[in-house]
């Protein structure tokens, strides 16, 4: 039995571990939330770092480099591979159509990053797709700052559609039997602004309103007829290198997957948070030997940050057709037509380590 002199300080050890305990246990503050209780806490807060700006969203990151025009789609890019939304031309998808192998072509997870490289970053390409093409001639050019976005609805021929540098911006892509719609949210300034410029940089291309940028909002009519078997992927960052549930922008993220289910409430979503590289696309800022020059390298040549969507009217076995989708190593199939589990709107668990 503990004597007198020893309660005061037991107490005050008690109450100690309780606080500690709740500062390192993030709590659920929207039904939209995952439970983060049970993952450990992996890195601290980081307090040596300079304070965001007041106005910011107060989930916005420290320590890190932000996505913006101004540190991501810099024209200095020897690639351009994050400047635009890039579709595959008619002509470009016309040309191969009969003479290659379909999409039932096994791509090994150790080959992923390589293909996406190539797909993504200059070559060589998929002949059944072709290059990426249509960046020049993209509706929105992304370093205005803009979102960005690209319907394309299936016409018969292959094609591939896909952007690359994530590494703080949000992408979202729908797809249906009938077509796919992609587009690029910056991170800066419309996920780390307040609330008024989020709905008006986000939120507006999927609600009905007017957005505020010049790219076309979504077309509900291409999604939400019966058949349509309509998907939502979401491409986030993670709060940095943390668990695959671990949102960066959690209001912010669950203000969109409450109004994409508004604008398409039969779809099902998946949310894949991917850990962002560190780097400024600025290339002086990423010489060799410097902290950021390996990210910046593996943003270049690798499937890190990037997005690539592929379609192919004849797809299957027999003959039907199909499409994939990859986030990075996460690979997407139309060809598995059940709904998303309902857990996949918080986070699709990451691959084993290669």
């Amino acid at each position: 039995m503990k004597s007198p002199a020893t309660r005061p300080a037991a107490c005050l050890i008690l109450l100690l571990w309780t606080l500690a305990h709740a500062w390192v246990l993030p709590f659920r503050e929207h039904a939209d939330h995952p439970d983060l209780s049970k993952y450990p806490l992996l890195f601290s807060r980081a307090d040596e770092c300079a304070p965001i700006p007041a106005t910011w969203d107060p989930e916005t990151p420290r320590c890190i480099k932000l996505c913006s025009p101004s540190t991501c789609g810099a024209s200095s890019s020897p690639s351009k591979r994050d400047d635009y939304i890039a579709q595959v031309s008619d002509g470009a998808r016309n040309s191969s159509f009969s003479l290659e192998k379909r999409m039932q072509d096994y791509i090994t997870q150790g080959y992923l990053p390589a293909y996406l490289g190539q797909n993504l970053h200059g070559g060589p390409y998929a002949s059944i797709y072709g290059a990426p093409l249509g960046r020049e001639g993209s509706p929105l050019p992304l370093i205005t700052g803009g979102t960005g976005t690209w319907h394309a609805p299936y016409d018969g021929a292959p094609f591939a559609l896909g952007t690359a540098g994530f590494h703080g911006c949000t992408g979202i892509v729908i797809v249906s039997n009938r077509a796919v719609f992609m587009a690029h949210t910056w991170e800066v300034p419309s996920w780390t602004g307040d609330q008024s410029t989020f709905k008006a940089d986000v939120l507006d291309y999927f609600n009905g309103e007017i957005p505020s940028g010049s790219a076309p909002a979504l077309t509900t009519s291409l999604f939400n007829q019966p058949g349509d078997n309509t998907k939502i992927h979401i491409f986030h960052p993670r709060v940095f290198n943390s668990v695959y549930v671990d949102s960066q922008y959690k209001q912010k993220l669950a203000l969109l997957r409450a109004v994409l289910l508004n604008a398409l409430p039969q779809a099902s979503i998946a949310t894949y948070n991917y850990n962002r590289l560190n780097y400024n696309s600025a290339l002086d800022l990423n010489a060799a030997g410097t902290s950021t020059y390996s990210d910046y390298q593996m943003s270049l040549t690798t499937e890190r940050g990037g997005i690539l969507f592929q379609y192919d009217p004849r797809g299957t076995d027999d003959g039907q057709q199909d499409w994939r989708l990859f986030m990075e190593r996460i690979m997407f199939e139309g060809s598995d037509t059940r709904p998303y589990a309902e857990e996949m709107r918080f986070g699709v668990q990451d691959l084993p380590a290669r």
